[in-house]
């Protein structure tokens, strides 16, 4: 039995960091599919935006992919 009164629960940290992450991504998603056919008729700025959105959304996706998969994103070593 550990003296700790509390012991990390690395299932539940998972499922937290996924929570997390996929909800960046469909916000992220919402903005380029908004910023996106604003940037074809109004201005520069919306397509940096949309740009920056897609690239943020790509990025956060694939964190969740590998979290649902289970590959350890880095090794904790004891």
């Amino acid at each position: 039995m550990s003296m700790q009164p509390y012991q990390p629960n690395s299932i539940e940290a998972q499922k937290q960091q996924v929570r997390k992450d996929a909800r960046t991504t469909a916000i992220a998603l919402g903005v380029t599919v908004v910023a996106l056919p604003i940037a074809l008729f109004a201005s520069s700025f919306f397509t940096v935006v949309a740009i920056l959105a897609g690239i943020v959304a790509i990025y956060k996706g694939n964190q969740v992919r590998q979290a649902i998969s289970g590959k350890p994103k880095n090794r904790e070593l004891y």
